[in-house]
């Protein structure tokens, strides 16, 4: 397969080659083993869905590959392996492994609370950088579905019932104070682990590298408003060092200083005309919503709508009815 490998992120900020935990996990694995992997910053999830109906892809990165097409991470990865990139992602310790799962289960959950549960950051940082990031119309109702999700993700990790984080106060102040705990110990554990070392299994880059780096640098320098466990990573030396060392020797270009794609004829009138397509499906999906509920009257002659109000309160019973299709 000689045709080359792409990889569609979100755009990076704030001195981060993107974003998003999935993406850097991605890109940095890809520096450490040398894979010839371009980056396409593409901030616009609906390209893998508008491109294969048969599943619901609404997320970033998307990797091609040829004809190949990678959602999840570990199929990446593998299939760097596969092209004789690193096959030491196959072959991790159980060392290795046992951080990694640490990473994802303690970490994580920290990360997620902080940028969409707690309601000021969300409101302040993370809504508002995705809005200036994605295309229209995704910028009004993505960052939205996806707290949702975020939120439903949280409610499983804890085994928590209900629909909404204001149902029961006493859980959720519960799950703020824990994976602050959770996360503070496992930024302990991998500060005791480095060391003074430059990185965790050895002398080079591996794949844990890869995990903790994606996990800790959108920690580190996203300027959120609220985030105790950012402050206590910044007073933790050994792995601010780390992030800045990877940061410096696989990304020392600002990703804001570099165009994320070239135009090519006719990429401009097709992306206007997916974006198009998008926004048309969606409000008939909203008309034929509201005529099924009786918000709007047809007849043979016109049609009759109650008033601004009424059509205002049908569009939002829409969303929240098709929340749990959004979330898949």
């Amino acid at each position: 397969m000689s045709k080359q490998m792409k990889l569609e992120t979100w755009s990076g900020g704030w001195g981060l080659p993107s974003i998003d935990p999935t993406c850097l996990e991605i890109m940095a694995y890809a520096k450490f083993s040398g894979v010839p992997l371009k980056i396409v910053r593409t901030d616009n999830p609906v390209n893998g869905f508008m491109k294969s109906f048969g599943t619901v892809r609404c997320q970033l990165p998307i990797f091609r590959h040829g004809e190949t097409v990678y959602y999840d991470p570990k199929d990446v990865l593998l299939h760097f392996c596969k092209e004789n990139y690193n096959a030491e992602f196959g072959q991790r310790c159980a060392d290795s492994l046992a951080y990694e799962q640490m990473v994802h289960t303690r970490l994580s959950p920290a990360l997620m609370h902080a940028w969409w549960i707690d309601e000021r950051n969300y409101q302040d940082v993370i809504r508002p950088t995705l809005a200036k990031k994605l295309p229209f119309p995704l910028n009004y109702f993505y960052p939205g579905h996806t707290q949702r999700w975020m939120l439903e993700r949280i409610r499983l990790h804890y085994d928590l019932p209900g629909d909404s984080k204001d149902e029961d106060n006493e859980n959720w102040e519960f799950i703020k104070k824990d994976v602050f705990r959770t996360g503070k110990e496992c930024l302990n554990f991998l500060s005791l682990k480095l060391g003074d070392s430059e990185f965790f299994m050895g002398e080079s880059p591996r794949f844990i590298d890869a995990v903790i780096f994606s996990h800790l640098a959108p920690l580190m320098r996203i300027p959120l408003i609220k985030n105790n466990l950012q402050a206590h990573l910044r007073a933790t030396p050994n792995l601010a060092k780390f992030v800045d060392r990877v940061l410096q020797r696989y990304f020392p270009t600002a990703p804001e200083d570099v165009p994320a794609v070239v135009p090519l004829p006719g990429m401009a009138e097709s992306s206007r005309r997916r974006n198009f397509l998008i926004c048309l499906a969606g409000l008939a999906l909203m008309w034929i919503y509201a005529v099924s509920h009786g918000h709007v009257r047809v007849n043979t002659n016109r049609l009759k709508m109650t008033d601004l109000q009424t059509l205002e309160s049908a569009v939002e019973d829409f969303y929240e009815a098709n929340e749990d299709g959004d979330q898949t």
